[in-house]
């Protein structure tokens, strides 16, 4: 340890002290299991979730492009075809039917199911 400089031994005791503290909450959160909701997460409170599960929901049947591209994993070529899509063949009957446009798989429609609707409100 002679050979370094102060400024380097500080470096080297600083990621020594997050590497331990890094294990000590890893062994907290194995062998602790109800401490680890205490230590590393903070929940929304149940009213705050519902207004910004409200504010989110989004209408594929009178959503522009635009707000399209809000919803995650949906840029401006698959905002506009949905919006094509739903010129084309009409409203969409369910959540579902967006799958049929191209650019939205399964796994896209399970990222954005629980943000969009079908009819004009958030309440179907």
């Amino acid at each position: 340890m002679q050979d370094f400089s102060l400024g380097e031994r500080k470096v080297i005791v600083f990621i020594l002290a997050v590497l331990i503290l890094g294990l000590g909450l890893s062994w907290m959160r194995k062998n602790m299991p109800q401490a680890a909701p205490l230590l590393l997460s903070v929940e929304p409170s149940s009213e705050q979730e519902t207004i910004s599960q409200k504010q989110e929901m989004i209408s594929i049947n009178s959503a522009d492009a635009e707000m399209l591209c809000q919803l995650s994993g949906i840029g401006p070529v698959i905002a506009q075809r949905i919006v094509a899509y739903r010129e084309k063949n009409g409203q969409f009957k369910t959540k579902q039917d967006l799958i049929n446009v191209k650019g939205i798989g399964p796994k896209k429609f399970q990222r954005i199911k629980d943000r969009i609707v079908c009819g004009n409100s958030v309440r179907e």
